[in-house]
């Protein structure tokens, strides 16, 4: 899953683990601007990010609905 966290802006890669707890992979930062969640991951280039950090050569983000957080599920 990729969040994005508001204060301070960044980008957050992890999992949800058996525990039900988040756990972190790898973040970046964010840009500072006002434009929608899902903008903002296109201006940061989140899809890129993903891939790298994952090894792989491209992913599919598809946003999760009703979070308090802009969240995305990862397809690889």
């Amino acid at each position: 899953m990729v969040q994005l966290e508001p204060v301070p802006p960044h980008w957050v890669m992890g999992y949800i683990a058996l525990d039900g707890k988040w756990r972190e992979c790898a973040s970046m930062p964010a840009t500072a601007s006002e434009e929608e969640p899902a903008r903002r991951a296109d201006l940061d280039k989140v899809v890129l990010w993903v891939a790298r950090v994952l090894g792989v050569d491209q992913v599919q983000l598809s946003r999760v609905a009703d979070t308090r957080r802009a969240t995305w599920w990862v397809a690889t």
